[in-house]
């Protein structure tokens, strides 16, 4: 039977000693603490019971890089059921062909230190296309402190990727236009005048400050004193109300006046 004591938990095993020639029957308590064992079975079984989620990829594995356990969330990723996810070597195999040498080494090394991991990656998915994972690797360990394997826990972050890969493809063109129209106006001396209406930052291309006579940094750096304060007095009122007129209703404007 079993007895719950104070936060133990007891095996009692009794073994019976039958009478021998001269000798009473005797009974022997084997007392056994199961508590570290039920504690580890409890865990494995809040472990199981957390990852059965589609919306992370888990995967454990044991102290000699067999697989042990894999959510659902992983089972569906790779199209197979758990029997069949467990019998091969589904993780390495699924690995893209350019990346696998760096995964494995950098799987082998953190392996070997018993040391956690963070990487990224593409894996095969089960319609046949690559996309990226995070798998994030961390050692486990039984209640004795002994290593007893890594549990892994992944996410899909394909869309994360290309919407980076998108952003950095158009900082790219944005700055080989900006670069296009930097050209153009140094070919062709025109002054450049930017200004940021939300922010109130400013910029001017080094022909605007020739053109009018003034070195790079002679003026300071705001739209009154690049634009407004260099108007002709006779012009300034018209030609500030019209620039905000044309600002007002997001429009281009074109507009001639005279600057000092």
């Amino acid at each position: 039977k079993q007895d719950r004591g104070p936060g133990r938990l007891i095996a009692v095993h009794i073994i019976h000693h039958g009478a021998m020639a001269g000798q009473e029957a005797r009974h022997l308590l084997v007392l056994v603490d199961k508590s570290d064992e039920l504690a580890l079975r409890e865990s494995e079984l809040r472990f199981r019971s957390f990852t059965d989620t589609r919306m992370t990829l888990l995967r454990a594995t044991d102290a000699h890089q067999q697989p042990e356990h894999f959510n659902q969330g992983w089972l569906d990723f790779v199209g197979l059921d758990l029997e069949r996810a467990l019998t091969g070597d589904v993780w390495r195999t699924r690995l893209h062909p350019d990346e696998a040498a760096r995964v494995l080494d950098t799987y082998a090394n953190c392996w070997d230190q018993r040391q956690p991991f963070r990487m990224d990656y593409r894996l095969r998915h089960r319609d046949g296309q690559y996309r990226w994972i995070r798998d994030e690797g961390m050692p486990r360990q039984d209640s004795a402190g002994w290593f007893i394997g890594y549990v892994h826990h992944c996410q899909d972050i394909t869309d994360l990727i290309e919407a980076r890969q998108a952003l950095d493809q158009l900082s790219g063109e944005l700055q080989l236009k900006e670069e296009r129209l930097r050209l153009s106006l140094e070919a062709n001396r025109e002054g450049l005048w930017d200004w940021n209406v939300e922010t109130g930052a400013t910029y001017c291309n080094p022909a605007y400050f020739e053109m009018l006579g003034y070195e790079p940094g002679e003026l300071a750096p705001n739209a009154d004193s690049l634009g407004v304060a260099l108007l002709h007095p006779d012009e300034r009122e018209a030609t500030v109300t019209a620039a905000r007129e044309r600002l007002r209703n997001e429009g281009w404007y074109d507009l001639e006046f005279r600057l000092r």
